[in-house]
């Protein structure tokens, strides 16, 4: 009993979480009920009609059977009118739903910091959207109807057969513990099997994204066997819980379709002795029996009804769990006032901050970057270049300290005007599975033609642009496969001419390009860089020269300033580093 009134409750917590996405349509909600209602009474009177035939010719009364027959056409008539529009109107706000919930889940992954949506591989995410948000409908939307439907004509049946022969239905009832106890025995092994089974799944599913987004390199090292071996064994884990679910799925029909059938013997047997001794009509007898045989759906349905609402549970606790959690950038907010940069200058003051719980990346960082400046961000491998640009976007918040921009803390102005004033050109493009023109509109929604031309003529990328079948209405391919690493880079700069932010920020982009491309690209930036703060993370020292001043990331967490000759002359990692790319003539 504590464990059915623990599920209930479990049940109805759930739902709170998705009762605003599904209020839209409460009006049409409530007409399909009436639909269901009205199916389930013309169903009860047509199997009383059913039987009428049968006692005209017991008694050999035909003058009725025409009118019968008429009574019951229009009843089927009538009962398959209310059943297509009550699918029909289920499916559309099932589907309306699924949309919504779909939206928000998205919504909510974009909002929390990186630390947090790199706990969830992709695989996992896309199954957490799409098969359990459709496990989500089935349970609140597909599942109430059902048990409305089943309830209303469970309801009619039993008032049927008491109407017919209440010691048949007696009898019928007394029977029933034997199906509470077996809907008990089941549910509790469906609902653990489905939610390893949704564990398991999104595990392979994950595989199978990474295994699809490297397959070059997969094949370059000749790893086909490896990855194929790996996808075996996660297969293998997920197979495992799915056959058992689908085990108690077949267990469950079948010893319950023998329960049932069990049953309507010993009824046949009882009702057949009631006719002998006259106290029933052939007529009722079956009518009797039809009621019972049918009532086996409703019955079958009540009873499974729990049992899946426990693999449907499984999947809504999957998918409530983004609308739990909490996230410093979920608070900030929209209330918080606007970023407002006139200057553009950026202060890091006193900041410690590391990866959940590893060793501080930075420890107590301190330095300005003065407004319209154009600044270069080096240092070794992992010591947080990339990072900072990561804190300046506010993908994550610093343990301690405070950054600034023109005087105001990001932790206290919204993160849509922050990343609104900044844009980052990262190492690997940004680039979706959609047109040219559309992944540009993506930086300035409202673009004219015009201004996509000019922001890809100023970035050296419509050269290739316009060769392309349909221009800039050619589809890239995902994750730009159109185009090579340097054209991806300079289509990224257009995106950044239209965007045209107070701030830029370029993390490595010309770090695997040759050098031809790069020379093009750092024209470009020089373009960009006039009249705004820009920041260049770079490991090639080539495309650093032209910042007004270099900021040198420590490995202890500190920072060391200057401008390119300050550092050769009195930082010793920062003269090695160059002398590794350049040889002795660039630091003699």
């Amino acid at each position: 009993m504590v464990t059915r009134l623990a599920f209930f409750s479990d049940i109805i917590t759930s739902f709170s979480y998705f009762k605003p996405y599904l209020l839209p349509d409460k009006h049409y909600a409530f007409l399909v009920l009436l639909g269901i209602v009205g199916i389930a009474v013309s169903n009860t009177a047509l199997i009383w009609y059913l039987g009428v035939p049968f006692d005209i010719l017991a008694s050999a009364d035909y003058s009725r059977l025409v009118a019968s027959l008429i009574t019951l056409i229009i009843i089927i008539l009538l009962n398959q009118v209310l059943l297509f529009w009550s699918t029909l109107a289920s499916n559309w706000i099932g589907l309306r739903f699924v949309g919504r919930v779909r939206q928000e889940v998205l919504a909510r992954f974009m909002m929390f910091s990186i630390m947090q949506t790199n706990r969830y591989s992709k695989g996992d995410l896309l199954a957490r959207m799409s098969h359990d948000v459709d496990k989500t409908q089935d349970l609140f939307i597909e599942l109430p109807f059902f048990l409305v439907s089943h309830l209303t004509t469970a309801l009619l049946y039993c008032l049927m057969l008491f109407w017919i022969d209440w010691r048949l239905a007696l009898l019928a009832f007394l029977l029933s513990p034997f199906f509470l106890w077996h809907q008990q025995f089941f549910g509790k092994r469906k609902k653990q099997a489905a939610a390893q089974f949704l564990k398991k799944n999104g595990t392979l599913l994950a595989y199978e994204e990474k295994t699809l987004t490297h397959l070059r390199g997969i094949n370059a090292f000749d790893a086909a066997k490896q990855v194929k071996n790996g996808h075996e064994k996660s297969f293998a884990q997920a197979f495992r819980w799915a056959m058992k679910e689908r085990w108690l799925d077949v267990a469950f029909s079948s010893s319950f379709s023998f329960l049932i059938y069990s049953m309507g013997l010993i009824i046949i047997y009882a009702g057949v002795k009631s006719i002998q001794a006259g106290d029933l009509s052939l007529g009722a007898l079956i009518s009797f029996l039809l009621y019972l045989g049918y009532s086996s759906v409703p019955v079958r349905g009540i009873a499974q009804a729990p049992f899946q609402a426990q693999a449907d549970l499984a999947a809504a606790h999957r998918v409530i769990e983004p609308f739990r959690m909490t996230s410093s950038t979920i608070n900030d907010a929209r209330a918080l006032k606007p970023l407002n940069i006139t200057q553009g200058d950026i202060t890091f003051n006193d900041v410690t901050f590391a990866y959940d719980e590893c060793e501080p990346l930075f420890n107590h960082l301190d330095f300005t970057i003065a407004g319209g400046k154009t600044v270069a961000i080096v240092g070794r491998s992992g010591v947080g270049k990339t990072t900072l640009a990561h804190l300046l976007m506010r993908f994550y918040d610093p343990n301690s300290g405070i950054i600034c921009i023109d005087g105001q803390d990001l932790q206290a102005v919204s993160i849509e005007s922050i990343r609104k004033h900044i844009a980052i050109v990262w190492q690997g493009p940004v680039i979706i599975h959609e047109t040219a023109r559309e992944n540009l509109l993506i930086a300035k929604p409202n673009a004219t033609e015009q201004e996509l031309v000019q922001a890809c003529e100023m970035s050296h990328c419509w050269e290739f642009i316009q060769k392309w079948p349909l221009g800039l209405d050619t589809l890239v391919g995902n994750s730009g496969q159109l185009m090579s690493t340097g054209q991806m880079q300079r289509f990224s700069l257009a995106q950044v001419f239209l965007r045209d932010p107070k701030i830029l920020v370029l993390d490595e982009v010309s770090s695997a390009l040759d050098s031809q491309t790069e020379k093009k690209i750092i024209n470009v930036i020089h373009q960009l860089s006039a009249q705004r703060t820009t920041i260049i993370i770079a490991h090639r020292y080539a495309s650093i020269r032209a910042a007004d001043y270099i900021i040198y990331l420590n490995d202890d967490g500190s920072v060391s300033q200057g401008t390119h000759q300050d550092l050769l002359t009195h930082h010793a990692a920062y003269r090695e580093a160059v002398r590794w790319q350049f040889g002795e003539q660039a630091v003699g």
